[in-house]
This record gives C-alpha cells, structure tokens and sequence, in this order.
C-alpha cells in the first residue's frame, strides 16, 4: 500500500527540494570562488539553511530516500570544508545533482 502524498501538495514539495538544490548549489560555487572569509560564512549558513528546506521537503513527500541524499549532501559538504580537494567537492556536485532530480 502506497501512502505518500498526492494532490496538490507533492509538486511544491518536489519544487522545495529542486529550489533548495539549487540554492545550495550555487552557493556551494559562490563559496569556492570567494576570497572573503565572510562571504564564505555567509555561504555556509545559506547552505544550512538550504539543506533544512530539503528536510522539510522530505518530511512533507515522506521520502526517505531524499532525506538519506540529503544526510549524505550534509557530510560530504563537512568533508569538502575540512579539505576543499577537486575529490570533495565532486561528491558534493554528485549529491547536488541527484537532489535536482527530485
């Protein structure tokens, strides 16, 4: 028996987790390109708050599978800022990537 959400309700929460992809995406570039450690805190926090969306999303599509790509999005970014290597942010943009597809 399937009981996940339908209705109007299941696209918005879809276009969340694509927004909040996107978001933290272009962020996560923005962050790569700035030589302002400021503006790379600031790109961080939107980040968090990018990757909260997609746990709301999740939650409301009662989609476990968007809430593991989301967990896994979360240590590879912790990876990628403890070593910024081209290997990190790879999986970084792999988990990005699968997220939009949501």
């Amino acid at each position: 028996m399937d009981v996940s959400p339908t209705g109007p309700s299941n696209p918005s929460y879809q276009q969340e987790v694509r927004r909040g992809a996107e978001l933290f995406e272009k962020s996560f570039h923005e962050m790569q390109s700035s030589k302002i450690d400021a503006q790379k805190e600031q790109y961080k926090e939107v980040m968090r708050e990018s990757l909260n969306v997609i746990h709301q999303a999740a939650r409301g599509l009662m989609n476990d599978q968007i809430e593991e790509l989301k967990n896994q999005l979360a240590q590879d970014l912790d990876a990628y800022l403890k070593d910024p290597s081209s290997s990190n942010s790879s999986k970084v943009e792999s988990d990005i990537s699968h997220l939009k597809r949501y």
